[in-house]
Parts: C-alpha cells; sequence; structure tokens
C-alpha cells in the first residue's frame, strides 16, 4: 500500500512538472531579439553590405546582402525594396529613399537575429515625424493589442548614410512564436487585388462556404491552412455575420482595445477604411483576432490623398467614434459593426481608460519629449529626408497637438456634448475646434522638394561597393 501510495505521487509530480513546462513552453518562448534590437531606448546602427543596388532598387526583389545590427553581422540575408503606393510614388518622383524588408532565412533555412526571421526598415513615407508609426504601435501595446515590436535605427548601405528609419518586427515566425508560443493557429494578411473588385471577403462578410470565396482572404495566409483550417475560419466568419456567440468565435476584448486604438489615431488606410486592408488575421480553434499593420498613413493623413479627399481638418479630428466612417464602407465591416452593436458599454469604456491611461497620465507628453529629442540629430543629419529640420519639427507638434485634440473631442463625444455617431452630427454640431493642419505631417508636395537631396544619394549609392 505505501509503495503504491508513493507511486501515486510521484505520477502527480511527474505530471504537474510536465503541465508546468508544457504552459510555458507555449506562452513564454525565449525571444532575444526583443532585448537587443527592439530596446528603444537608444537608436540602433544598421549596415546593409550590397554587391549592386542598381539591381537592389530595380528588380524589386530579393538579393543577398550582408546586414550589421549594431556590433553583430549576419551574411547572406534576402534584402528587397518595399512598398505599394509609396515604392511608386518614390520611383515616380525620382527618389532614392526606400523602405526595405529584410529576410534572415530567405537563402538558408533556420537563420534569424535571436529568434527574428524579418523585418521591414520602414522610410517614414509621409511622416515628416518620424514618430507616427512608433507611436501608433506603442499605443497599441500599451492597450494590451498583440503587435510588432519598434525602434529607431541609423541606416548605411555599403556604410553611405540613407537616414533615420524605423525598425519594425514583421508579423511572421518569430512574431507568433513570441506572441503565441511554439504551437500556434493559422495567420493571414487579407488584401484586395482591385480596388474596384468586391472586396467584401478581406471586410470579413461572409460569402458561403468555399473557401473560394475569399481570396482575398485565403491567397494571402502566411501558414500553411490546410482545408479544416479554412474551415474553421469561414465558420468563425459565418458566426461573426450572424452577430451571435460572439465571444465563441472572437476575441472579443482585444478586438475591441484594436478598434479603440486604430479610430483614435484616425487610420483609414485599413480595416475600417475604403481599401479595407493592412490588418493581420490570426485564427486559432476557430477563434480569431485582428492585428495591427502599416501605420504610416494614420492620423488623418491618407483622408488628404483619397482620390476624393476630405481636407478639413477639424471635421475629420472629430470623427464620431461610433462611425468612425461612412456607411457605405461600415456595412461591410460585422468585425467593428458587430461587435460595436453588442458590445457599446465596453467599447466606450475602453475609450475612456484608454485617454486616461494615455492622455490624462501626461504619459503622451512624456513620450513625445523623449522620442523627439532622441531622434533629433540623426534627422538633422538625414541625406534622404522629405523635408527640412524645421519642418520635421512643425510636424512632430502637429501630430502632438492632433492627439489633444482628438482627445478632447473623444471625451467630449463620451460625455454627450459632440456627436458619437454620424446620425448625431444634425441634432449635436458641437465640434473641437483645432489649429492642426494635418498636410503638416507629410504629404505629396515633400517628395517633390525631396528631389535634389535624394538624387546626390542615389548617385553616391550607386558608385558603392561592399566594404568590410
Amino acid at each position: 500500500m505505501y509503495t503504491k501510495k508513493y507511486f501515486d505521487k510521484i505520477v502527480l509530480i511527474v505530471f504537474a512538472i510536465g503541465l508546468v513546462i508544457a504552459l510555458f513552453w507555449k506562452t513564454t518562448p525565449v525571444m532575444g531579439y526583443e532585448k537587443l534590437l527592439f530596446d528603444d531606448s537608444y537608436v540602433h546602427q544598421i549596415n546593409l553590405q550590397v554587391d549592386d543596388v542598381a539591381a537592389l532598387w530595380e528588380k524589386e526583389e530579393y538579393v543577398m546582402a550582408d546586414i550589421k545590427i549594431d556590433e553583430e553581422t549576419i551574411a547572406g540575408v534576402g534584402l528587397r525594396i518595399k512598398g505599394n503606393n509609396s515604392l511608386s510614388l518614390s520611383k515616380e518622383y525620382g527618389l532614392s529613399r526606400y523602405s526595405y524588408k529584410i529576410e534572415f532565412d530567405h537563402y538558408e533555412d533556420g537563420v534569424t537575429y535571436h529568434g527574428l526571421d524579418k523585418l521591414t526598415l520602414d522610410a517614414s513615407f509621409q511622416d515628416n515625424s518620424y514618430l507616427k508609426t512608433k507611436l501608433a504601435y506603442d499605443l497599441y501595446q500599451r492597450m494590451g493589442v498583440l503587435s510588432p515590436l519598434c525602434s529607431f535605427a541609423w541606416v548605411t548601405i555599403n556604410q553611405e548614410p540613407i537616414g533615420l528609419y524605423v525598425v519594425i518586427e514583421e508579423i511572421e515566425d518569430g512574431f507568433l512564436k513570441r506572441q503565441y508560443g511554439n504551437s500556434h493557429g493559422q495567420l493571414y494578411k487579407p488584401d484586395y487585388k482591385r480596388l474596384e473588385y468586391d472586396n467584401r471577403d478581406i471586410g470579413l462578410c461572409y460569402l458561403g462556404e468555399m473557401s473560394t470565396s475569399y481570396p482575398g482572404i485565403f491567397d494571402h495566409a502566411k501558414t500553411n491552412a490546410d482545408p479544416e483550417d479554412k474551415k474553421n475560419l469561414i465558420e468563425s466568419i459565418r458566426q461573426l455575420n450572424l452577430n451571435k456567440d460572439l465571444e465563441q468565435y472572437v476575441d472579443v476584448d482585444h478586438t475591441l482595445r484594436y478598434f479603440v486604438v486604430l479610430v483614435f489615431i484616425m487610420n483609414w488606410d485599413s480595416y475600417m477604411g475604403p481599401t479595407g486592408h493592412n490588418y493581420y488575421l490570426y485564427e486559432e480553434q476557430g477563434k480569431i483576432q485582428i492585428l495591427p499593420w502599416d501605420q504610416n498613413l494614420g492620423f488623418g493623413t491618407y483622408c488628404f490623398e483619397m482620390t476624393d479627399p476630405i481636407q478639413d481638418n477639424t471635421y475629420l479630428i472629430n470623427f464620431p467614434i461610433l462611425t468612425p466612417w461612412y456607411e457605405n464602407v461600415l456595412e461591410n465591416r460585422p468585425l467593428f459593426t458587430n461587435l460595436v452593436e453588442s458590445y457599446q458599454d465596453e467599447y466606450l469604456d475602453l475609450f475612456d481608460t484608454f485617454l486616461t491611461q494615455n492622455i490624462d497620465s501626461q504619459w503622451l507628453k512624456t513620450w513625445f519629449l523623449k522620442e523627439s529629442s532622441m531622434i533629433a540629430p540623426y534627422v538633422k543629419k538625414d541625406p534622404s529626408a522629405y523635408v527640412s529640420f524645421e519642418e520635421h519639427e512643425l510636424a512632430v507638434s502637429t501630430l502632438y497637438q492632433l492627439c489633444v485634440d482628438r482627445s478632447k473631442s473623444i471625451r467630449s463625444q463620451l460625455e454627450g456634448s459632440s456627436a458619437i455617431s454620424l446620425n448625431d452630427l444634425e441634432e449635436n454640431p458641437k465640434q473641437i475646434e483645432t489649429s492642426v493642419n494635418i498636410p503638416d505631417l507629410g504629404n505629396l508636395q515633400d517628395l517633390e522638394n525631396a528631389y535634389d537631396k535624394n538624387q546626390i544619394l542615389k548617385e553616391k549609392l550607386l558608385s558603392t561597393s561592399p566594404k568590410d
């Protein structure tokens, strides 16, 4: 009897230890890059060694390069220029300031930077402050939204400085492991083929049970989704559109937090706006999460560059938080409309939390002082900057004031003093006045003004070769 009891205790102890190890392995993988490249307390140094810079720019596909991050070199990584509208406009205006993707395992499986498989070097296109993307992701993280890590880096190609860049963790293998552990679900990056097509699939509208009805989702799978995975996601979309049992099929709290930040920063080049893209969709065991991506046209910038632009600063800053875009778009955005309809009180409470945590606490003011002073010496000497240092300083102050005024408007909406939906505007037209001029954050005219300095840099880069 004694032996059996003793044996049973041993079995229970071993089982408990195994369970703890399994949980730990699932939730807390060691990802060294978090404390290295994404230590955002200082500006990092990145040098790219490339044999043929002209080929890098012309091919728009991966070429082999060596990368030195601070004091560590990794040879034979994949490097390419990136972007859609930003890339085509940069080429149209004759600029050499491109954004880049770096894929550490492109040429050799298993190569990473301390667990990171891919990153973006973002050129801050239409962001004269250099701060919009970093601020957006920091706000997402402070609201508990799973989002990419960010830092700043002074970047050189073949030892020739090309400027100050935002370093962004790509939402791929390293991100999945960091956020979900070694055993994770399926990841998609929904996107349209052409804007004039029927793109309701990327809006997460239910279009039937066939996976072929969702090319904007399944053609952009980032993991190896099998037929069962696709079936699970389609069922989640069906239930979302039925607006029933939402907590079984959607991570409701996480999604509401995502929308609070998205609506605050007025990023309409996103799920919320006409394009419906620039987000990632994560599904595990039939439950979905939405993840943020591509923030450079946030803070109202997108509206000034649309085909039919909205150029009223006061109108944009006061955009109602219950209807953050127009009905013809929102009717095909069930992840927002159905969740806010079912959880409106929770959504509004989270907005109150957001304002208290980030604005009332003075966190935002402290953040701007820290970040702007840290990057200022690098902006001053940036050889490919879109604007002068004085225009950069104007953009920084504009971004800060925009956030303050947007916060005042939302607080007024929460208190019932201003319209909280577009339907309320006629009855309650009160708006928070603003002196902000959103185009000061970045506009297409800046690209034309940056031509001369970019031509000088282009000539230097095309004459360089890799150096030790």
